[in-house]
């Protein structure tokens, strides 16, 4: 089983290569998002990505954003993408990579939500499946609350 940690700069080439797979880009857009995700991973500004790795190959990750959502007037991290290598998918990396999501806010933070918006109905069984709430027409949630110390 894999083991999921926070992606580090090194990590950039390999986030890329499993991005590719669902969204090939051409030359210009490549070098327009390496250069970006070095950014992200090197001064993260509310952005974590988690990385799910096996030895060391880098096989799944989800960019999060930490935010203070002023609307809902509550503390949230937004799941802006996902992805697993396809040769890993089915395998429970996704869910893996949740669990920690989950673990690190809820030892970090208060109460707060972690929130995904989605386009595809596709998604609804792996939400469901790791304790997401279908809140709306195009968003799942799940409330975090921190854990006391014993």
């Amino acid at each position: 089983m894999p083991t999921v940690r926070i992606a580090t700069k090194d990590d950039a080439q390999q986030i890329l290569e499993i991005a590719r797979e669902w969204m090939p880009f051409n030359k210009e857009a490549e070098e327009q998002r390496e250069k970006s995700l070095i950014t992200v991973l090197g001064k993260p500004n509310g952005h974590l990505i988690f990385v799910a790795e096996e030895g060391k190959e880098i096989i799944g990750w989800f960019d999060v954003k930490n935010c203070d959502d002023w609307f809902m007037l509550r503390k949230s991290v937004h799941i802006e993408h996902i992805n697993v290598a396809k040769k890993h998918r089915g395998r429970g990396v996704g869910s893996k990579i949740c669990q920690a999501i989950f673990n690190y806010f809820r030892d970090k933070e208060g109460e707060m939500y972690l929130i995904f918006f989605y386009s595809e109905s596709g998604w609804t069984r792996f939400f469901v499946k790791n304790g997401f709430v279908i809140t709306g027409e195009k968003f799942y949630e799940t409330r975090i609350v921190k854990r006391e110390r014993r």
